[in-house]
């Protein structure tokens, strides 16, 4: 964002993406890790392998979220904006 545009609000609404209490909430809520961790537990199931066997690496999906958004953490909290 432009500081010195001067349509500073609108701008700002445009680009902010939410507030989250921690990198998994953001994950989740900018991501489709909820359909991706449900596709991978269909495929357990269908494939005979127990669901707790599978864990998932979230630093990977961090690093590619933080590719998309700006991720800003403030007094305990982390704001995402769109690039």
């Amino acid at each position: 964002m432009n500081a010195l545009t001067d349509n500073l609000m609108e701008s700002f609404h445009e680009a902010f993406a939410g507030t989250y209490a921690h990198e998994e909430a953001a994950l989740r809520a900018l991501s489709p890790l909820a359909e991706w961790e449900s596709e991978l537990a269909d495929w357990c199931v269908d494939n005979g392998i127990e669901p707790e066997a599978v864990t998932w690496n979230l630093t990977p999906l961090m690093e590619r979220l933080r590719g998309i958004y700006d991720l800003v953490e403030k007094e305990g909290r982390l704001h995402a904006f769109v690039k």
